[in-house]
């Protein structure tokens, strides 16, 4: 693929946004290779989680393809935004974990791609915004949603509104990400992360991404109740014996795909 590169090793596929030059930036070719990608694996054994990323130590995803925009109408724009949506949904309720290693910059769209994924982690030279309010815009892959659901409302209308960036520190302290590592210690610590993901039951993995997905949008109640009949599909499921019987007897358990 032109725009996309992949490494599948000890479990864990990585997937580099592969446009450098431009500062990995998105635009519609961008957004059909990585749907065709995460198709193509979605029942795949090769791997157990994702770690998505932006080659280079620069961006992570440094927004939409401006040039691009530029040629767009409001039609072919409505269009790239219902693509990007689709796209952070299948990213968002892939069954699969998907960790975003934010290498530098992550804006606009960038940030909507990382917010998709279900854990984040930075580098110390991380630059992240909703600066769309700058160019007469507003976020189309998901920004104005996902972010007050991460970050709270007051930090969210503070972002969106005035445009501005926040750096790996400030992400941190909002909850935006999980960690913030060197820049080069990024990438080992998202892959050890992922291998601690892939010890643990694919099944239960699978089970808690749709719960949390599903439960956010539920009353306390529903989500109680929904959670229930998970824990009843976990207990129905032969890695419930397998992770049992290992802990009984004090060995690793050999958890099925």
């Amino acid at each position: 693929m032109k725009n996309i590169r992949i490494e599948i090793e000890n479990n864990v596929c990585t997937i580099y946004i592969n446009r450098e030059k431009s500062f990995n930036a998105i635009n519609i070719e961008v957004i059909m290779e990585l749907k065709e990608i995460l198709d193509k694996y979605k029942n795949s054994k090769e791997f157990r989680s994702i770690i998505l990323t932006g080659s280079g130590k620069n961006a992570f995803i440094a927004g939409a393809d401006i040039k691009a925009m530029s040629a767009m109408n409001s039609k072919e724009a409505y269009n790239f935004s219902t693509e990007g949506n689709s796209l952070t949904r299948l990213i968002e309720n892939y069954p699969k974990p998907i960790i975003a290693a934010i290498n530098g910059y992550a804006l606009g769209g960038g940030c909507e791609f990382a917010m998709a994924c279900h854990i984040r982690f930075c580098s110390e030279n991380t630059i992240i915004g909703q600066p769309e309010t700058g160019l007469g815009l507003i976020p189309g892959f998901g920004g104005t949603q996902r972010l007050p659901r991460i970050v709270g409302l007051t930090n969210a209308y503070n972002i969106l509104l005035s445009g501005r960036s926040i750096d790996a520190v400030e992400a941190k302290r909002i909850g935006f990400v999980s960690e913030v590592f060197k820049s080069e210690d990024l990438l080992l610590n998202c892959i050890s992360f992922a291998k601690k993901i892939n010890k643990n039951s694919p099944f239960s993995s699978n089970l808690i991404i749709d719960l949390v997905n599903k439960g956010a949008h539920l009353s306390i109640d529903e989500a109680l109740s929904l959670e229930s009949n998970y824990f009843r599909k976990a207990f129905e499921h032969n890695n419930k014996n397998i992770g049992i019987d290992a802990f009984l007897n004090k060995k690793k358990p050999d958890f099925l795909d």
